[in-house]
């Protein structure tokens, strides 16, 4: 809690202090903690409702939980902290789940106090605290990053602490692990976050893992142009022939940008069959996709591709033509290709 929240509350019980002596709302002895605390809550002042929160709280109540997760709600911020807190000291795992909301949609002081609430309730917070690392908010993957090595979560293996790493963005730390961040690279694919999901696509490219195939493919039907664009780019990397019919798909893609990356990531896989559509991709009116076909073409190596290149040393665009020029040369130096 920040020392703004903690004066805040000091100020407010010194408050329902005085008043309590003064007459109170309701004296210990007509009621049990429970009582008291949820008649408290009751109350229009914010002192007597933070009281309340404190006798719940005390009462060692399971009954006091559902009072203390709609106290969560109450208007003013300082009783919402209190019960967040409480919650945590209440030590049952029905609270897990408002904590987890607090954690995703409340302010940094909220955040903080609910993210120590969860620690002390232990293993029941786990699993949904590692649901948060792929949090869209890159403020909740950190909390829970920096959570969850608490509950001893995040050091049995290295796939655990890839998913730390990445939720706190340690790039260099996450390369040091390899193929373990395959799997929750992964799961960013799925982010609804796009710079998330653009950068999980870069690196699966970049660690060549076959796991992270049909997971890439599964991108190129998409709505998300950069991220097919991406996706094109590390199957061409990855080298896997399953990755070839869906980039043939990617030729006559609605975005400029994918259809002129999906030649050169064909040109990668070398799969003969990429050759015709590529050839036809050479009649294209993007001298983007021209280009990127012609230089595919050459390292395909396929002797069908001769004629159509030579049509090329005609092209109205120079990279074109010297693109063709300098695939033809490749062509005609492979054995039986002349």
């Amino acid at each position: 809690m920040t020392d703004i929240a903690r004066t805040a509350l000091v100020a407010a019980r010194a408050l329902w202090a005085l008043c309590f002596l003064a007459g109170g709302v309701c004296e210990a002895a007509e009621f049990t903690p429970l009582e008291r605390g949820t008649a408290l809550l009751r109350e229009p002042e914010a002192y007597a409702r933070l009281q309340g929160v404190e006798a719940l709280e005390k009462s060692k109540d399971r009954r006091a939980l559902d009072h203390l997760i709609r106290a969560l709600s109450d208007p003013t911020w300082a009783v919402r902290l209190r019960a967040a807190e409480a919650l945590g000291k209440v030590g049952d795992a029905r609270a897990v789940e408002p904590l987890i909301r607090c954690v995703e949609e409340g302010n940094a002081d909220m955040r903080k106090t609910a993210l120590d609430a969860l620690v002390k309730l232990g293993e029941p917070a786990v699993e949904p605290l590692v649901a948060c690392l792929r949090d869209p908010d890159p403020m909740v993957r950190q909390r829970a990053a920096e959570t969850l090595p608490k509950l001893s979560w995040g050091e049995a293996d290295d796939v655990q602490r890839a998913a730390i790493l990445l939720a706190k963005e340690d790039w260099r730390a996450l390369d040091g692990l390899g193929v373990s961040a395959v799997e929750p690279l992964v799961g960013w694919l799925g982010s609804s976050n796009p710079m998330d999901r653009h950068r999980a696509a870069q690196r699966l490219g970049s660690l060549r893992d076959p796991r992270a195939v049909e997971p890439l493919i599964a991108c190129l039907s998409g709505d998300d142009a950069g991220l097919r664009k991406l996706a094109a780019e590390a199957l061409g990397k990855l080298g896997d022939a399953r990755a070839v019919e869906p980039l043939i798909r990617c030729l006559r893609d609605r975005d400029q940008y994918v259809s002129r990356v999906a030649p050169a990531a064909l040109g990668d896989l070398a799969d003969a069959r990429a050759v015709i559509p590529l050839i036809e991709c050479l009649k294209s009116d993007d001298v983007y996709v021209r280009l990127a076909a012609a230089k595919a073409l050459g390292k395909l190596g396929d002797a069908r591709a001769m004629q159509p290149l030579s049509h090329c040393l005609r092209d109205d665009d120079e990279s074109v033509r010297k693109a063709a020029a300098t695939a033809l040369d490749k062509l005609r130096k492979q054995p039986g290709k002349r």
